[in-house]
């Protein structure tokens, strides 16, 4: 399947909160916590200015956006990308989300040569366990409570 990336554009906002929001991703999210629409248009709103330093990529499939890829630069390691992939409830279990993980891994790899990514997972996403793993991510510790931080150095 070829998947078209692109800059994420304020029409992704509702669908990301959407996602995010669904009962099936938030039992894996270290918050739980319902977001509300204006908090999310707040942090959304803020969040592309910055994806020139922080990439945010939609992911597309015959025209409709079927996921997410967000990276996020440690503060406290500006080497470090914490990074995040969200697909589509309606796309999940096709292998999307590994194809948006590999490609989102080859575009970092020459925009921010000698990084390192992070992902944090909870314990029994064994679906996103399998993907970051078959992508070459290495498990580095647990972070807090049923959650494991990996990483990939590009």
């Amino acid at each position: 399947m070829t998947l078209k990336r692109r800059e994420v554009s304020m029409s992704d906002e509702l669908p990301l909160l959407f996602w995010r929001d669904s009962p099936s991703d938030r039992k894996y999210q270290l918050s739980g916590n319902l977001i509300d629409e204006s908090s999310h248009r707040e942090w959304f709103r803020k969040r592309i200015t910055i994806k020139d330093a922080n990439p945010f990529w939609a992911y597309e499939q015959n025209d409709m956006t079927i996921g997410f890829f967000r990276a996020e630069i440690n503060k406290v390691s500006p080497k470090e990308f914490q990074v995040s992939i969200l697909v589509s409830p309606n796309y999940r279990g096709k292998g999307l989300g590994y194809e948006i993980l590999a490609d989102a891994i080859e575009s970092m790899r020459h925009l921010f040569p000698k990084h390192a990514l992070l992902a944090t997972i909870h314990r029994e996403n064994i679906p996103s366990l399998t993907m970051f793993l078959r992508a070459g991510f290495l498990l580095q510790s647990t972070v807090i409570n049923d959650f494991l931080q990996f990483r990939l150095t590009l």
